[in-house]
């Protein structure tokens, strides 16, 4: 049992790795083009703390906000995975990033200030 916890704390944190990276990009790209980039300022600033948490680091300065902007980018993923081709390695990825940010939530929810 205590080896499904691991596998899933590692495919977690690499899937949240993975979205910052992708995150990153995008702030990068929008920054260049003169965009607003608030939002996405957020939403990075929200994955890697939902991350520090996966990975047991030290509490957020934020753990309430993080986890509402975390929670805030649920339902756009649930609406696109509905309509990916099921099976398909696009919808595994989604899957995984959804997972990890749900048990970023359930962790942040436990440190709540």
């Amino acid at each position: 049992m205590e080896r499904d916890e691991a596998k899933e704390k590692y495919v977690s944190i690499a899937s949240l790795e993975s979205a910052i990276r992708k995150t990153r990009k995008a702030l990068l790209q929008m920054s260049r083009k003169g965009a607003n980039t608030l939002l996405v300022e957020k939403r990075l600033k929200a994955l890697e703390i939902g991350l520090a948490a996966l990975e047991g680091k030290n509490a957020p300065e934020n753990p309430v906000e993080a986890r509402g902007i975390l929670e805030g980018l649920l339902p756009s993923m649930m609406e696109i995975r509905g309509r990916m081709k099921s099976g398909s390695a696009q919808e595994t990825l989604l899957n995984r990033r959804i997972q990890a940010i749900e048990t970023a939530m359930e962790l942040l929810e436990r440190i709540r200030p």
